[in-house]
Formats: structure tokens, sequence, C-alpha cells
């Protein structure tokens, strides 16, 4: 899920605005997360019903605790991406000049920022 909201976290943090291209990661994070929340208990027993239980209340807990628990992944994916700034910059300004790398070549550029 993290990687989902990774490509919004990247265009936030380098452009300063959110962008509506990413709205479907986030509908997709939002999907998963709902759904570990609601049936694999990932959040705790409270937020899991039974097919033939439901409530307000249930529910409404249920939605703050996904908005919530999103909104942690989403704030760790801002962390993860700015720990490795260099690395992705460096992958970048490789990609721009050959259009393509392997694992050598993100090897040596892990490599130069080591040396650095």
């Amino acid at each position: 899920m993290i990687c989902s909201l990774a490509g919004m976290a990247a265009v936030e943090q380098k452009f300063g605005f959110l962008d509506i291209g990413n709205s479907g990661d986030l509908e997709r994070a939002f999907e998963t997360v709902n759904r570990l929340v609601s049936t694999n208990a990932v959040c705790g027993f409270g937020m899991v019903c039974g097919a033939d239980y439901s409530s307000a209340n249930l529910d409404h807990n249920r939605e703050l605790t996904v908005s919530s628990e999103v909104e942690r992944l989403y704030r760790r994916a801002k962390v993860m991406l700015n720990e490795n700034r260099e690395l992705f910059c460096g992958i970048a300004r490789a990609l721009a000049d050959k259009c393509y790398l392997t694992a050598a070549d993100i090897k040596k550029i892990k490599e130069e920022i080591k040396a650095a």
C-alpha cells in the first residue's frame, strides 16, 4: 500500500501540491485498507463484524480507522522517499540519459552515493 501511495507522495514532495492523476492509487489504497480492517482485523477485532451485523457506529469507526491508517501509510511513504531522495534522483537522471537501467546501473548509482 505504501507503494501505491508513493507516487502521490512524490508529486507532493517535488511540486508542493497533490495531483488528481493519482486518485486511482488513492482509491485502491483505501479499498485495500478497508478490506484489511473489515475482514482481517489488522486494526483490531473491534472493526470486524459478522455478515449479519452492522451498525452506523461501527461503520463510522471503521471509516475513521481506515482514513487514519491510509494517512499513516502516506506519511510513511513520504519519509521513505525523503530517506532515499538521492537514490531516486540518481535513478531519474540516469533514466533521462539512458532510457532504461539494469541492476548493475542501479548498483553503480548506489555505490556512487555511498562514496560521496
